[in-house]
């Protein structure tokens, strides 16, 4: 290959970079919006009105929804608009079965790694968890789901699995959606933040066991209660 077609496809990934963080930055921007409930279940959306609202041309936008629609945040109708998609019991059953398994193997590869107790990855789950008891301090709920999310995250960043963290991720973003709606229907999470202090102290151990039964049973009660909730809330779609 000659020298200048290298730097034509060198010329041609630089130029694409732009491209691809005004797509991700459409992405983020969008779900987050999705996941926060600014944009409610089953409302009907424009492409052109997102582009305006977030100050985007088009064609990001249009990339950004066709990556939440693989992830089932949204749907695209064909002349109509895009849907933000709901979230019924019955999915949200079937959401919290699949992270309690993946979120649960995902603990035990961590456990697995046998971190130093001031290693980056337990310090930042300690620093999740310390964001969480501020923030019931303060009574400020949204911010304690922010680093409630953010330990979550971390669990599957770190355990070492680039494609359980993809897989679970998309998942994760919904139950999100569920927990953001819920949240100030159920009491003061003290108890979730508790059990994630009580499973980082097991992964501190190495004790793969604790951490797994520690880690399940928290999402095992998380699901119970939201499941509760949406049948005495009649919270058929979220």
């Amino acid at each position: 290959m000659k020298p200048d077609t290298f730097d034509q496809i060198e010329s041609a990934s630089d130029d694409a970079k732009p491209q691809e963080r005004r797509v991700d930055s459409a992405y983020n921007a969008l779900k987050e919006s999705i996941i926060g409930n600014k944009m409610p279940p089953g409302s009907i959306v424009m492409e052109k009105e997102i582009a305006a609202d977030f100050g985007m041309s088009r064609t990001p936008v249009r990339e950004a929804i066709i990556r939440l629609q693989d992830e089932g945040l949204v749907k695209v109708i064909p002349r109509r608009g895009v849907v933000i998609s709901s979230i019924s019991r019955d999915d949200m059953k079937e959401i919290y079965e699949i992270l309690m398994s993946l979120e649960t193997t995902a603990i035990e590869l961590l456990a697995k790694r046998k971190l130093d107790q001031d290693s980056p990855e337990i310090l930042q789950l300690e620093a999740a968890i310390l964001r969480m008891q501020q923030s019931l301090e303060q009574d400020n709920l949204e911010d304690w789901a922010k680093a409630d999310s953010e330990f979550h995250n971390l669990i599957l960043r770190h355990c070492g699995n680039s494609r359980l963290n993809k897989m679970a991720q998309a998942v994760s973003d919904q139950a999100n959606r569920v927990r953001v709606a819920t949240l100030r229907l159920r009491p003061k999470p003290t108890e979730s933040t508790q059990e994630h202090a009580d499973t980082v102290e097991a992964i501190k151990r190495h004790d793969i066991d604790a951490a797994r039964i520690s880690h399940r049973q928290h999402r095992e009660r998380h699901a119970d209660m939201l499941l509760d909730l949406t049948d005495r809330y009649n919270l058929r779609h979220m």
